[in-house]
């Protein structure tokens, strides 16, 4: 018996070893697409339930699309209960199992990518919040990109991204937000953060978007979509359409929509990340979008599609596909403890599962080397092991001439002066640090470090890197070290210099500390990014007693959601009062955080120093601080213009100031000046080491003194700038808002109030003044809130009063300019005596609040164009631009455009205008065109399509110079975002001529081209209507590369004078721009366009014409004219290379087009069409002007045009 123990344990003892050694630590499900139930139950769910192990090693990743086909709804909206529904089936998987699980969004929970997308996906992810479930998880948060990376254990590491954020093209969280990633750099920067950290790991890269597709979205299409396009809608509608049925698909399968892969931003998402990610051996990708299951292999990455949650597709194979299957179901990865990593896919029925696939996909063991970067700080000497005499940075010494005129002295000397610092020696510090990650913004270099008591701190470099920041046109050129170089003028060590100002008056700050970092293994593998570098150590939150420090975003939903929370704005003034003394232009809302006392009062923290006391006496800021960037008139004794002097604050300074009136700046700014003496700013400046003390110290405690000695006066100016309008904050919960007369002024208070009506405290309060503020807007958020208007209220101002969700009540008495905006089906009251104006929609953003809403007018002048072709001769042209910003006014209030154009041989001018209006009337915008033409330089061969051109005779015999003036007054709405706009409005037209003017010239004898002479000479006059359809998603006005712009315009006209003929015309122009990459080396522009006289009668101004000024370039401006035409042509742009120029940089592209057209003229026998050809360079410097030279021939002539700085065709 004994012998019989001894064989079998020596049996199972090395396979339960094995088992032991193989079994699974960690499992992930992936369900895709699962944001709809399947007759009224969710099959695939239930399999899950029903099926997995959903035990503490096991994460249920949903990879978006969790709701169809619009997201979250608005709770106020009758369908958000059936989404709830469908969500809760999805969240409750796991619902009392060991399991946790994880949501990403999609295209559709970003309301399928519409305007209202950031707000549908940050309401899906407050709901998932709401269940207050700490193993229920929606990431990334707020609508940010991420990447948020999630340890599973200790050798995997799921990667969670937002890739609908990426090729959003509406509004999303970016640069002013809260988001710890602001930019697609920022995304790129944190992943190869990631990659370099977890070397050894496995990663599971999670995003609902796939990076490799044989479906719909990969642009794989069969001959049954061909031949059946409707099989797609529904797969019995065999309805054959040879040839006509492959318009779809060829389309789809080689431009793609912006949710396929074939799309340019979406294909250039793939990329970035791909050229990021790949560079880690172990990285699997896991999508959905695509309703099927795929397992593709390409090259040494494994990408698995899961997104079959709740709907079918079909697939195809291909030579990377391992797996595909068009069924519903969902796949799992399974991870062991000897880094084997498995692949499982199953396939559901309505009440079956069964493994459909098993697939063993690698073993992780590799490593990967850390990013190394060169330091820029230069050793002098070092004195003994803890401290080194060490130059900040030597790249802007010793500045050429031009250079230094140009760009300025600036702080050149203090970067270059050697000073004496600390060594920083992460192991023998004795706080105790451990790296926790890397950090930095678009310029400097961090690393986020925690001493042993848990005290977070941040290590943070002083020089900048400036490729990261500035626009990818400007990369590898002068403008890049222009930008390098102007870092010279932030001063390295301006931020010690600000503690003991703040100190001063009452605001907390950290305390930085200078030191030198070695380049040495004791940062491990950052040593490579942040050694040999200078850089500044300080706590994140200065207060060590106080943990809970929030940042900006988080305190305003805190203090929206609980009515008892409130902003220290005193403080908060103070501290921007400091900013403005130190000339620290740049503070948006990442740049604070906020920590709450004992009495629900949240106190600021301001950090990040790097443009205090910025100056530069060069001749390029100067220039540029003269109009649009006054800013950068920087650290001087005087300050900008008061509108300038918080350019990035001038959002938060709307919101975290908005409850204190002039009466309060006064005091308190006047408090600051007295606070901030002499002896403080000299104490402060001495804070700097003391070798750059001492040749620049003097000078920057004069400046500093000047700017304190007027800072009350230019708080002064601020606050009316601020003031002019101003937004009010309610809260989630219910409040009265009441606006009374004040002694002329008027006053606002919101009360907290119960549900009986009955007020409880007061939660705001201020007077305005009607001479300073012109706009109040005042949110009431969610709740059944109250606003009051008094009868004795007759003021100027206007009241914006957005009632929020609940049903709110709105007594308006008075003699105001009042607004009121609020969701229609609440069912608000509102009691009124005539004179409010109500603005309710359907939609719920009618209710919205943005954060960041100010942007500054526009006034730009001249505005340069040039041109040259040998029909009209030297062109040269200016013009002024003037656009405002409003309240709801999307882009813009107004935008108006005012245009001067002469020809130079010729003598003759021209004047535009061009103002749009936006929501001038309701939801209609108004459009206002108008053109003055002295004379017009048009040429006129005879009507008919077989006209004769005697090249015998000099052009100028054809030129025909009359007067003209145009005007149109249009309505405009938008459909689709501004995908279609309809225009509609009265036109006018007149007409003169002078006869003197074309001796010599075709129209001296008239008779001869078909013309009676007595109409033509006498004056004329029109006017009528005009209706425009306009379709444009051109992906640049500049130089597009992908999209439509399709114009189609019926216009009736009648004659108002004696000799006027009534006219009637329709035509319509469709332009084709296609190219499949975001940035496209071969562009095909295709047109079509065609246009017929309806009316009998027509004069030969009005003609219907073909030449060189409207597609057949091989011909003569208004070659050919008839009572209708037809044109088509096709265009091919080819990028041949970028420039590398240092100083002039761009893209250089060749041009050939082939077009072809005619017109009909009535009595006229002609079968004649007439081709031309041609082609020619382009060269668009910076990618921000375009130069070009085009050619083009016909039988009977070719004509050149050449242009700078406007369209690729210009003509008079």
């Amino acid at each position: 018996m004994r012998k019989y123990l001894i064989i079998l344990t020596a049996y199972f003892f090395p396979l339960s070893l094995l088992a032991q050694k193989d079994s699974i630590t960690t499992r992930i499900v992936l369900i895709g697409d699962a944001g709809a139930l399947v007759n009224g139950r969710q099959p695939v769910v239930d399999a899950v339930k029903k099926n997995i192990k959903l035990d503490s090693n096991t994460t249920v990743l949903y990879l978006g699309d969790n709701l169809y086909k619009d997201g979250l709804p608005d709770e106020q909206m009758l369908t958000y209960m059936e989404a709830k529904v469908q969500l809760d089936s999805q969240l409750l998987v796991a619902k009392n199992t060991g399991a946790s699980v994880f949501m990403i969004p999609g295209n559709h929970d970003w309301n399928n990518g519409s305007p209202n997308g950031w707000n549908a996906v940050v309401r899906e992810q407050q709901y998932v919040r709401s269940l207050n479930d700490p193993k229920i998880h929606f990431q990334p948060e707020d609508g940010c990109p991420g990447p948020v990376a999630v340890k599973l254990n200790k050798d995997v590491m799921m990667v969670l991204f937002d890739s609908q954020w990426w090729i959003h093209t509406n509004s999303k969280p970016t640069i002013e937000s809260d988001c710890p990633t602001k930019t697609r750099e920022d995304v790129l920067n944190e992943l190869q953060d990631i990659v370099e950290k977890n070397g050894e790991k496995l990663i599971i890269f999670a995003a609902h978007h796939p990076f490799r597709s044989n479906g719909i979205h990969g642009g794989f299409f069969t001959w049954k979509q061909h031949l059946f396009p409707f099989t797609d809608l529904n797969k019995n509608l065999y309805l054959p359409l040879p040839l006509l049925g492959s318009v779809y698909p060829i389309a789809r399968s080689v431009f793609g929509t912006p949710q396929d892969m074939k799309h340019p931003e979406y294909d250039g998402m793939i990329n970035s990340i791909e050229g990021v990610m790949k560079k880690h051996p172990n990285v699997i990708f896991v999508h959905g979008h695509e309703h099927n299951l795929q397992e593709i292999k390409d090259t040494a990455h494994y990408y698995i599609v899961s997104g079959a949650g709740c709907k079918t597709t079909r697939v195809s194979n291909s030579k990377y596909s391992t797996f595909t299957s068009s069924k519903l179901g969902f796949a799992v990865l399974e991870v062991a403890r000897n880094k084997n990593v498995y692949s499982n896919f199953y396939e559901v029925e309505p009440d079956s599962i069964h493994m459909a696939h098993k697939g063993a996909l690698l073993n992780f063991t590799v490593q990967n080397k850390p990013e190394t970067d060169s330091g820029t700080a230069k050793v002098v000497y070092y004195d003994g092991p803890d401290s080194v005499l060490v130059i900040a940075s030597e790249l802007y010494n010793n500045p050429k001439p031009m250079q230094r005129w140009m760009l300025g002295t600036n702080y050149r000397k203090e970067w270059s002066t050697p000073v004496k610092m600390k060594v920083f020696n992460v192991r023998k510090d004795p706080r105790g640090f451990d790296v926790e990650s890397m950090g930095g913004g678009k310029q400097t270099k961090s690393l986020n470090l925690i001493d042993k008591n848990g005290v977070e701190y941040k290590l943070r470099t002083i020089d900048k890197d400036p490729g990261k920041a500035i626009p990818s046109n400007l990369r590898g050129t002068f403008g890049e070290d222009i930008v390098q170089d102007m870092i010279s003028a932030s001063h390295p060590y301006a931020p010690l210099v600000v503690p003991p100002i703040a100190q001063a008056i009452g605001v907390t700050v950290t305390s930085p500390q200078l030191y030198y970092i070695p380049k040495t293994s004791y940062l491990g593998q950052y040593s490579g990014v942040m050694g040999d570098k200078i850089a500044f150590l300080e706590k994140t939150n200065p207060l060590d007693k106080i943990d809970d420090d929030k940042s900006t975003a988080k305190v305003i939903t805190k203090i929206i959601e609980e009515p008892q929370n409130s902003i220290d704005q005193p403080t908060t003034l103070k501290a921007r009062l400091l900013d403005m003394l130190i000339a620290d232009w740049d503070r948006h809302f990442d740049q604070w955080k906020w920590v709450k006392t004992n009495d629900d009062v949240y106190r600021p923290i301001p950090r990040d120093r790097d443009i205090a006391m910025f100056k530069s006496d060069g001749v390029l800021p100067w220039y540029l601080s003269r109009n649009r960037m006054p800013f950068l008139k920087g650290f001087i004794k005087k300050m900008p213009k008061e509108e300038y002097l918080a350019f990035s604050a001038r959002d938060f300074d709307r919101i975290f100031l908005n409850q204190l009136d002039r009466q309060q700046w006064d005091s308190i700014s006047q408090y600051v000046q007295k606070q901030v003496t002499d002896a403080v700013l000299d104490s402060a400046v001495n804070k700097m080491p003391e070798e750059v003390v001492a040749f620049g110290g003097d000078i920057m405690k004069e400046t500093l003194k000047s700017r304190r000695d007027i800072l009350h006066k230019e708080a002064l100016d601020y606050y009316d700038f601020l003031a002019s309008y101003v937004n009010v904050l309610g809260t989630n919960l219910k409040e009265t808002i009441q606006i009374e007369e004040a002694d002329g002024k008027i006053k606002v208070n919101v009360y907290h109030t119960k549900e009986d009506g009955d007020t409880i405290y007061t939660t705001y309060t201020r007077t305005f003044d009607p001479k300073i503020t012109k706009d109040v807007r005042i949110y009431g958020f969610n709740g059944d809130d109250i606003f009051v208007v008094n009868p004795e209220v007759k003021s100027k101002i206007s009241f914006r009063l957005i009632g929020g969700k609940g049903v709110d009540s709105f007594d308006i008495k008075g003699r105001s300019r009042v607004f009121i905006y609020d969701f229609k089906p609440e069912g608000n009251r509102v009691l009124d005596d005539g004179n409010v104006k109500l603005r309710l929609s359907d939609n719920p953003e009618v209710n919205a609040f943005k954060t960041v809403e100010f942007k500054y007018p526009i006034s730009k002048y001249p505005r340069i164009q040039l041109g040259f072709n040998n029909e009209d001769g030297f062109m040269i042209g200016t013009g002024l631009w003037l656009q405002k910003h409003g309240f709801r006014k999307e882009p813009y209030k107004y935008d108006q455009k005012f245009r001067f154009l002469y020809a130079v041989s010729n003598g003759a001018y021209q004047m535009n205008y061009r103002g749009s209006f936006i929501d001038a009337f309701k939801n209609a915008d108004l459009i206002v065109e108008g053109d003055y033409v002295h004379p017009t330089l048009n040429n006129f061969f005879g009507l008919g399509n077989n006209t004769k051109y005697d090249q015998d005779k000099h052009i100028r015999y054809y030129r025909t110079r009359y007067n003209m003036v145009t005007g149109n007054v249009f309505l405009r709405k938008k459909y689709f975002g501004n995908l279609l706009q309809v225009l509609a409005g009265p036109t006018f037209n007149h007409y003169w001529i002078n006869q003197k003017d074309n001796v010599g010239k075709i129209l001296e004898y008239p008779a001869e081209v078909g013309l009676d002479s007595v109409r033509l000479h006498n004056n004329k006059a029109y006017a009528g209507g005009t209706l425009r359809l306009l379709i444009n998603n051109l992906n640049s006005d500049f130089f597009p590369t992908r999209g439509v712009d399709w114009a189609t315009e019926f216009t009736s006209q009648l004659g108002m004078s004696s000799h006027s003929k009534n006219y009637t015309a329709l035509k319509s122009d469709l332009t084709l721009y296609t190219s499949v990459q975001r940035k496209p080396r071969v562009v095909g522009v295709f047109r079509v366009g065609g246009g017929k006289i309806l009316s009998k009668d027509y004069e030969f101004f009005q003609a219907m014409t073909l030449g060189a000024n409207n597609y057949l370039r091989g011909f003569r401006k208004n070659r050919f004219a008839g009572g209708s035409y037809l044109n088509t042509g096709m265009e091919m742009r080819l990028r041949l290379f970028n420039l590398k120029s240092y100083i002039l940089p761009g893209t250089v592209g060749a041009i050939g087009f082939a077009e072809i057209g005619r017109v009909w003229y009535e009595g006229e026998e002609s079968r004649r069409w007439h081709p031309s050809y041609g082609g020619g360079f382009y060269f668009l410097p910076f990618d921000m002007i375009m130069v070009s030279a085009l050619m083009g021939f016909s039988k009977e002539d070719r004509m050149i045009n050449m242009t700078l700085g406007t369209k690729l065709n210009f003509t008079f």
